[in-house]
C-alpha cells in the first residue's frame, strides 16, 4: 500500500513523531546476504552502526567508510563482542568533507573490490553543524558532507566497482520538507542556521536520489526517511536528552527502513520509503518533486565533484 503525503511540514512531522514508536517498520531477518558486499558511510555510531550490524547478521561483507581509523577499529571490536563475524568487515578511512580524501577512498575501495562488484551502497553519514564551517574545498559543511561528499564517492564507485544493478540507499529526513532549496553557496550565521543547512542538505539528498534513478535506470535507488532517531545529531543537553528518550526511536529502529531497502524484493525503485508510512507518494507541491531544480542541482554537484576524481578513478579501473 502506498501512502500519499501532503506537503504540510508541521502536520506531517508531528504525525510521524507521534506514531513512530508504535508503527515504525521492521525488517524481516531474511533473505540472507551471503556473497553480497555492502558499503556503509558513517558506520561508527547511531543508525550507521545499527545498519552495519543488521547487514553482518544477514551474512553480508561490509566496507566501513569513516573518518577515524581508531573508531572503525573500536566498532569492529564492539560488533565482535556482540557475536558478529567481524572478519567480513573492511575499514576504509575517508573524510566526506574533503574531495581529495574521497578520491583516495575510491582508489582504496577499487583495490579492495578488484573484480568483485559492490552490491549495496548505504549513504548514511550526515552532520548537523552548530557553527558555520566549510569543507576543505570551501563549501558549507552540511552540503559538502551530506550531499557533495556522497556524490563524489558514488560517482567514483559508478566508474569502478558499483554494480549496475546495485541497491543505492540514500538517507534523507522528512524535515527536508521545511526547505525549498539546496545549493553549494549557502551561507549562514543565525542560531537556527545549522538546522536550516541540514534540512537543505536533506532536500538535496532527495533530489540527487530521484535524479540518480532517472540517469541510471538499472540501479535500484531508494530514498529513506529513517525516523526521528536518538543519535548525536542536534542538541544534546539535559532537555534534549529527555525529549529524545521519550519521543525519538532508537538507532536500531532507525536502521530498519535502510535494511528493508537493502534486502527485500519487489520494492519500487526510485521511491521514498518512510519508517512509519512505508512507500510514499508525494504531491507536486512537495519541494522534493521539483525535477527541474533536481537536474540543475545534479549538474552543479557533478561540476564540483569532478575535481580530478574522474580521471583518477578511470585510470584505476583500467589498471585493476
Amino acid at each position: 500500500m502506498i501512502t500519499r503525503l501532503e506537503a504540510k511540514p508541521v502536520r506531517r512531522i508531528l504525525t510521524s513523531l507521534t506514531r513512530q514508536r508504535k508503527q515504525s517498520s521492521v525488517c524481516p531477518e531474511f533473505p540472507a546476504l551471503e556473497g553480497r558486499t555492502a558499503l556503509v558511510t558513517g558506520p561508527t555510531s547511531g543508525i550507521g552502526r545499527a545498519t552495519v550490524a543488521g547487514l553482518l547478521a544477514r551474512g553480508a561483507e561490509v566496507v566501513l567508510l569513516g573518518r577515524h581509523a581508531d573508531k572503525l577499529s573500536a566498532l569492529a571490536d564492539a560488533l565482535g563482542a556482540d557475536g558478529l563475524d567481524t572478519d567480513r568487515l573492511t575499514p576504509v578511512v575517508c573524510d566526506l568533507a574533503n574531495l581529495d580524501s574521497v578520491a583516495a577512498a575510491v582508489h582504496d575501495i577499487t583495490q579492495i573490490m578488484r573484480r568483485k562488484p559492490l552490491d549495496i551502497l548505504v549513504e548514511n553519514a550526515a552532520i548537523m553543524p552548530k557553527q558555520y564551517a566549510e569543507t576543505a574545498q570551501g563549501y558549507e559543511i552540511s552540503f559538502g558532507t551530506n550531499v557533495l561528499g556522497h556524490f563524489a564517492l558514488r560517482a567514483g564507485l559508478l566508474r569502478s566497482c558499483l554494480s549496475d544493478k546495485a541497491r543505492v540507499i540514500i538517507l534523507t529526513g522528512d524535515t527536508y520538507v521545511l526547505a525549498n532549496s539546496c545549493s553549494p553557496n549557502y551561507y549562514w550565521r543565525t542560531t537556527l542556521g545549522g538546522l536550516k543547512a541540514y534540512n537543505r542538505s536533506k532536500l538535496g539528498n532527495f533530489w540527487i536520489g530521484r535524479e540518480l534513478q532517472r540517469r541510471y535506470p538499472r540501479l535500484n535507488v531508494f530514498i529513506v526517511h529513517p525516523g526521528v532517531v536518538a543519535t548525536k545529531l542536534g542538541a544534546n543537553g539535559p532537555l534534549a536528552s529527555v525529549v529524545k528518550q521519550s519521543v525519538f526511536v532508537t538507532p536500531e529502529a532507525g536502521a530498519q527502513t535502510s535494511l528493508i531497502c537493502a534486502t527485500q524484493a519487489d520494492l519500487a525503485h526510485g521511491s521514498y520509503y518512510h519508517n512509519v508510512h512505508g512507500e510514499v507518494e508525494l504531491t507536486n507541491a512537495d519541494p522534493a518533486m521539483n525535477d527541474w531544480e533536481a537536474r540543475q542541482f545534479w549538474d552543479a554537484c557533478a561540476r564540483i565533484s569532478e575535481r580530478g576524481l574522474g580521471n583518477r578513478v578511470s585510470t584505476l579501473r583500467r589498471a585493476s
